[in-house]
């Protein structure tokens, strides 16, 4: 893909497709009468389908580039008085993949990003995941988890196996195997020991 220049402040998407939606979200907003503050007016003539990071203003909260999930380096800036108005207009959304929370008291944004309805809320901060975590969304924001223990639930179903060994001593096992209709290269792969412990009956 090559180097690109720490200048730049567009960035690409993924195909044509994609640029495409973008854009005549960023380019209705303005017709209804939303400002850019940044960014906009991309070249759609250049290779690669960057487009440039934009801030929009002064736009509706119910406007397609607020409500839709769009992926982009497009964002839309809605104006509240309050933080219950706030956390009601993000609640208020179909979609809740991820949410963040900006502010100096940090007690004050742990309140606030308890209440909104995300799969993930950071504050201070946005899009960090981590592999350990499970990740997923709320709402109409997907469907399962991924990542973490956790995830291995969606995609598989739990085996659980006792061997006897006389009448007061067993040894039971556990493993999860692939769920019907998941594809996997090797389904040897998703078969994992979850425990093995040893009953003792008195």
């Amino acid at each position: 893909m090559g180097c690109i220049p720490q200048y730049r402040s567009d960035l690409p998407l993924r195909n044509q497709a994609q640029f495409d939606i973008v854009d005549e979200l960023v380019d209705s907003a303005t017709a209804a009468g939303a400002r850019e503050l940044l960014g906009g007016n991309p070249d759609r003539e250049a290779p690669g389908f960057f487009y440039p990071t934009t801030l929009v203003a002064d736009i509706d909260p119910g406007n397609p580039l607020v409500v839709e999930e769009q992926f982009d380096p497009a964002l839309p800036i809605v104006m509240y008085s309050t933080v219950d108005e706030a956390i009601q207009l993000a609640n208020g959304l179909e979609t809740g993949l991820g949410s963040s929370v900006w502010g100096t008291d940090r007690d004050a944004t742990i309140r606030v990003a308890a209440r909104l309805e995300a799969g993930t809320t950071w504050t201070n901060g946005h899009g960090g995941v981590d592999p350990r975590i499970p990740f997923g969304g709320a709402k109409q924001s997907g469907y399962g988890l991924e990542f973490g223990p956790m995830a291995s639930s969606n995609l598989a179903s739990p085996r659980h196996r006792q061997l006897s060994n006389g009448p007061t001593n067993a040894l039971a096992t556990s493993s999860l195997l692939p769920r019907p209709g998941i594809s996997a290269p090797n389904k040897e792969l998703l078969v994992k020991p979850l425990c093995a412990a040893r009953a003792i009956v008195a």
